[in-house]
C-alpha cells in the first residue's frame, strides 16, 4: 500500500518513459523527484492524479514535448524544476493554473520560443 507516501525519489535512473496512470494510488504525495533521468516529453495524464504535489524536478532529462495542460491538476505546486532538458518552446498552457508557484527553474534548455 503506498497511499500514504509523501516524497517519492526516482533520480539518476535510465527512466525514458511512465505509463499514464503509474502515480495513480500516491494520493498524498507532496515531492516527486524524476530529475536525472533520459524522459523525452510528458503527456497531460501522468500527473494529473498528484493533487497535493507541491516539488515537481524533471531537470537533467532529455524532455523536448510537453503536451499542453500537463500540469494543470498542479494546483498546489510551489517549486518547479525543468532545467537542463531540450525544450525548444514553452507555452503558456504549460503552466496554467499553477497559481501557488513560487520557483520555476528553466534555465539550460533550447528555448528559442515563448507562447
Amino acid at each position: 500500500d503506498f497511499k500514504g507516501i509523501k516524497l517519492l525519489i526516482l533520480s539518476e535512473n535510465k527512466i525514458y518513459m511512465i505509463e499514464s496512470d503509474v502515480f495513480r494510488y500516491l494520493i498524498e504525495l507532496e515531492i516527486l523527484k524524476l530529475n536525472t533521468n533520459l524522459l523525452t516529453n510528458i503527456d497531460n495524464t501522468i500527473l494529473g492524479f498528484l493533487k497535493k504535489l507541491t516539488y515537481l524536478d524533471l531537470s537533467f532529462n532529455k524532455l523536448f514535448k510537453i503536451e499542453n495542460y500537463a500540469f494543470s491538476e498542479l494546483t498546489k505546486l510551489k517549486e518547479f524544476y525543468l532545467s537542463y532538458n531540450k525544450m525548444e518552446t514553452i507555452k503558456e498552457t504549460y503552466f496554467q493554473n499553477l497559481t501557488s508557484l513560487e520557483i520555476l527553474e528553466i534555465n539550460n534548455n533550447k528555448i528559442s520560443s515563448v507562447a
